[in-house]
């Protein structure tokens, strides 16, 4: 990922700051919901921002290592939802869904 500028729009920074931390979000599952949702919705303005001036757009990270990475972290992951336990859902793992 490319270091950042002082120059660079706000949701790109908190881009790149959500996409070095993800590894955090395994420590706290409570908390991985809103981490999750963050980042899902960063990466579809980055996305929009993308796609509205390709040319000149200076991209942050190349979407198939990205992509490839979500996938092996998926396939790493240990869920700790357990049957019987209703009203568990494992965050992480359904972030990590989204993100996909």
């Amino acid at each position: 990922m490319r270091a950042g500028n002082l120059s660079e729009r706000p949701f790109i920074f908190f881009l790149r700051v959500l996409l070095s931390q993800v590894d955090i979000s395994q420590s706290k599952p409570r908390e991985s919901a809103q981490f999750y949702q963050l980042l899902h919705f960063l990466l579809q303005m980055y996305l929009k921002e993308e796609q509205k001036d390709p040319v000149n757009f200076r991209p942050l990270f190349d979407h198939k290592t990205l992509l490839i990475e979500y996938v092996q972290k998926l396939r790493n992951y240990r869920s700790h939802e357990e049957k019987g336990k209703a009203f568990y859902e494992d965050y992480n793992l359904a972030g990590m869904f989204r993100v996909i």
